[in-house]
C-alpha cells in the first residue's frame, strides 16, 4: 500500500481541538501515533498503486457490486449467469478463430488491436501453448468471478469500532486515562457526530468504551483460551 501524507494538526479546524491535541501530547501521547490512528479511523479509502480504493463499499457484496449506474446492484446470481455466458462465448470463439474468414480479416487489419477476435486468433503455440489455454486466459476473470466474489465476501470487514477502540486504549495507556473529552473534541471537529455524540462526546465515548470492554470480557469467558 502506498503512503500518503495525513496531518492531524492540519486537519483540525478549531482552536479548541488543537488545544485538545496539545493536551494529549503533554499527557504522554505521540502526535505521530495519534495522527496515524485517527487517519485509519476516519478514512474512507486506502491508496493502492496511486488509486483511491473505497473501503466501506467493500464491506458487503451488495455495495461492492454496485455498478454506480443508478440501477440495481449486480447479484451473485447475475455473476454466475455472466460466467455461464462467458463460457459459452469462449467455446464459440475457439471454433471461430480457426476459420479462414477470421484469419483473412485479421491479416488485413480489419480488427482493432484490442478486439477480442484479433487477440484470440493471435495465439502463439510456441510461446503460450495451445489455443485453448490462450483463450482460457482471456476469459479466466469472467469465468472465475463468482468464486472470487464469494471468497472476497468472507474476508474481515473494515471495522471502524476496532480503530476507535485502539485509539482510546492507546491514549489510556500513555496518559493514564481515556480522556474522552479531549478525543471527543478532536473527533467531532473532524466529523461531527460520526464517532461520538456531538452534544455529549465525553459521555457517549465513555458508554461506548465500557460496552466494548464488557463485550470483550463476555467473549473471553465464553471462549477461554
Amino acid at each position: 500500500m502506498e503512503q500518503h501524507n495525513f496531518s492531524l494538526r492540519d486537519t483540525l479546524k478549531t482552536d479548541e481541538s488543537k488545544k485538545a491535541l496539545d493536551r494529549l501530547i503533554e499527557l504522554g501521547c505521540e502526535e505521530c501515533h495519534l495522527s496515524n490512528s485517527i487517519e485509519w479511523l476516519i478514512t474512507d479509502f486506502v491508496i493502492w498503486r496511486g488509486n483511491n480504493i473505497p473501503i466501506k463499499p467493500l464491506d458487503s457484496l451488495e455495495t461492492a457490486l454496485d455498478p454506480k449506474d443508478g440501477k440495481h446492484q449486480i447479484t451473485i446470481e447475475e455473476l454466475k449467469q455472466i460466467s455461464k455466458t462467458a463460457d459459452k462465448l469462449k467455446k464459440q470463439i475457439l471454433r471461430l478463430i480457426d476459420s479462414w474468414l477470421i484469419h483473412r480479416l485479421r491479416s488485413e487489419g480489419e480488427f482493432g488491436q484490442a478486439d477480442i477476435l484479433n487477440l484470440a486468433s493471435g495465439y502463439s503455440p510456441v510461446l503460450e501453448g495451445s489455443k485453448e489455454r490462450w483463450v482460457n486466459e482471456m476469459f479466466n476473470g469472467l469465468l472465475t468471478l463468482p468464486e472470487k466474489a464469494r471468497r472476497y465476501n468472507q474476508r474481515k470487514k473494515y471495522d471502524t469500532n476496532r480503530y476507535k477502540l485502539l485509539l482510546i486504549e492507546y491514549i489510556e495507556s500513555r496518559a493514564g486515562a481515556p480522556n474522552y473529552s479531549l478525543i471527543g473534541t478532536i473527533l467531532n471537529d473532524i466529523e461531527p457526530g460520526r464517532f461520538c455524540n456531538e452534544s455529549a462526546p465525553e459521555e457517549s465515548l465513555k458508554e461506548w468504551y465500557n460496552d466494548q470492554k464488557k463485550k470483550a470480557l463476555s467473549e473471553s469467558i465464553a471462549n477461554p483460551s
